[in-house]
Formats: structure tokens, C-alpha cells, sequence
């Protein structure tokens, strides 16, 4: 697919955790970005029409929809929409790309994606150099020794990167100090969440930062080690 270059592009500071049905934890970064992409090479590799898709007449004669207050505007608004794809021999299309991984080496995660997008943007660099860079990122670089540490090298960046590893082999890698639990959250909560964790009741964190939020929740499931919450 011709494209042009990605704009808007964002690098997530901030990590999801993906629990499989076995309990196996996942850790995931995101690199969200949007492609400038001719009209007809999105309908040819999509198969799909976005001004079909985007426009359903239905719900423009939908009662309920006819009833609301602000239906005129949304039907001026989505009207405006299809005569941009009428007229654009272009469309902006949201993209992202992500890296999954059982161990959380979050910043080294974040270098890793970063450097791959750049590749798949780089004309000079092939889709076989690609499959190679994601083979080495799989299967090249593994998990050291218990209190060893491995260097290892990725395109577009001159100085190495370093993985550690723990004592134990089932001792959680702790990647965020315990010091944002500290500075949130105060004594008398912290012992109450800790309860609600060994008793295996559902809670609920909500923050204005991601970024904080992902950590804050590892850092609690770490103390409760050697147990598991699932």
C-alpha cells in the first residue's frame, strides 16, 4: 500500500496489562499514529467503501434519532463528512502498532517499538529486514541469568539497551519504585487495598495518568509476593 509519511504520531508513556484465561500476565505498548492513504488503495486493501460505511440512511430516518434536539446538526455534520470523502482523493486513517511481551521491561519496550515504526516508515528498509528485526526482538534477545544482565543493540540506536534479571525466577520484576503507592495513596489505604488483594475482591483504580495508573497497580500486585492476584 503506497502511503505517505505518518503524522500525529504518539508513543504511549503507559502500559496495559492483558491477563490470558490461565492467568498468565501480558504486558502492552502501544504506538498510535495516522496514515495519509489514497482513497483508492484504502478501498482495493480494505475492501470497503468508507463513504458506503459511513453513511447508513437508516439512522437518519430512525425515529428516536429524528426526535433528539441536536439531530440536525449531527446530520449537517455527518453530511459535511461525506462530501469530504466525496471530494478528498485521501483519507486520514488511524494506525497502531503493539508490543506484547510476559516480561515488563517497559522502557526497553518503549525503544523497541519506537525504532520498529521508524523502520516501517524508512523506504530503504525492506519487509524482510522488518521480519528479521521482529525475529531478533522474539527470538534473539532471551532473559539472563538470575542477577546477570544482557545488553543488546536495535536499529536507530547507538547506545545499548539492558535487561536484569531477578534472583528468583518467580520473583515479580519490579520496574516502578514503591514510592508512587507512598505519594498517592495514604497509609490507612494502602493497608485497606492490600486487604481487598489477599482477600481477591474486585477493585477499581482510576487515574487522570495513565502512566501512573499501570504502575501504581503492578506495585500493589508485587506485594503481595509470593502469592498471585488473578
Amino acid at each position: 500500500m503506497e502511503t505517505d509519511k505518518a503524522f500525529e504520531t504518539t508513543l504511549c508513556d503507559y502500559y496495559t496489562y492483558l491477563t490470558h484465561q490461565d492467568g498468565t500476565r501480558y504486558y502492552m505498548i502501544n504506538y498510535f499514529f495516522f496514515l495519509k492513504i489514497e482513497k483508492i488503495d484504502f478501498e482495493k486493501n480494505f475492501h470497503i467503501g468508507p463513504l458506503k460505511s459511513f453513511m447508513k440512511l437508516e439512522h437518519l430516518t430512525n425515529e428516536k434519532f429524528l426526535l433528539d434536539e441536536k439531530a440536525e446538526k449531527k446530520i449537517k455534520e455527518q453530511l459535511q463528512i461525506c462530501q469530504n470523502l466525496i471530494n478528498d482523493d485521501y483519507m486520514i486513517i488511524p494506525f497502531c502498532s503493539s508490543l506484547i511481551t510476559k516480561f515488563p521491561y517497559i522502557e526497553q519496550m518503549q525503544f523497541c517499538l519506537d525504532k520498529f515504526v521508524k523502520m516501517y516508515f524508512n523506504p530503504n528498509i525492506s519487509e524482510n529486514d522488518i521480519f528479521h528485526y521482529i525475529k531478533y526482538l522474539t527470538k534473539g534477545i532471551i532473559i539472563p541469568s538470575p542477577d546477570k544482565s544482557l545488553n543488546f543493540y536495535i536499529p536507530y540506536h547507538e547506545k545499548a539497551l539492558s535487561i536484569t534479571s531477578t534472583t528468583l525466577d518467580d520473583y515479580p520484576i519490579v520496574i516502578s519504585s514503591l514510592w508512587k503507592i507512598l505519594k498517592f495513596f495514604s497509609i490507612e489505604n494502602i493497608v485497606f487495598i492490600f486487604q481487598l488483594i489477599i482477600m481477591e475482591q474486585k477493585i477499581l483504580f482510576v487515574a487522570e495518568k495513565l502512566n501512573y495508573l499501570s504502575e501504581i497497580i503492578d506495585g500493589f500486585v508485587n506485594l503481595i509476593y509470593p502469592l498471585q492476584y488473578i
